[in-house]
């Protein structure tokens, strides 16, 4: 597989995980839309926000093609070269980083715009009104976010230091 065919996969990716995201962006739009003042108040209010995550996707995977191949225009030609362990890893780190991101983010901010919502009609503060167990979430999600964050920052790093302590397994003899 060469770099070009790498980078439009990733692209394509990227377009999928809009699509998913769209459809957590309705449920965060179904859910602050009374503490929003410039959505209507009807249950529709978050099909622009989820057709406009569609349309980029869209865009996004028609172009992947012609993306990737401006992006790597510069690279040398090498075929299909081999990729390292530590490329795989490293990829692997930096979409297990992205998971953690989106598997925090979105809950952190469903979790705040509710307290938010919440602290206007019983007049107390929102990080009041969380609770233990909110506070408890919220650190959480936090920490997952700076994990994630540093997956995506030091893939490399992550991969030669996983990399480096696999002991190597030499192929058994064939029998026979």
């Amino acid at each position: 597989m060469i770099a070009r065919q790498l980078l439009t996969v990733g692209f394509r990716l990227f377009a999928i995980w809009l699509c998913v995201a769209a459809l957590q962006a309705f449920s965060l739009v179904a859910s602050a839309r009374t503490m929003i003042s410039f959505l209507d108040d009807t249950p529709w209010s978050g099909l622009v926000f989820v057709g406009v995550f569609i349309v980029i996707a869209v865009i996004v995977w028609a172009l992947s093609s012609p993306l990737s191949r401006v992006l790597t225009s510069g690279m040398q030609s090498i075929g299909n070269a081999r990729i390292s362990a530590t490329d795989l890893v490293a990829v692997g780190c930096v979409l297990m980083g992205l998971w953690w991101l989106k598997e925090a983010i979105l809950p952190l901010l469903a979790l705040w715009g509710k307290a938010i919502s919440l602290s206007e009609d019983g007049g107390k503060s929102a990080f009041a009104l969380l609770g233990a167990e909110g506070k408890v979430s919220v650190s959480l999600y936090m920490l997952q976010i700076a994990i994630g964050a540093y997956f995506v920052t030091q893939p490399y790093k992550l991969a030669t230091r996983l990399v480096r302590h696999v002991p190597v397994v030499s192929e058994p003899e064939a029998q026979g």
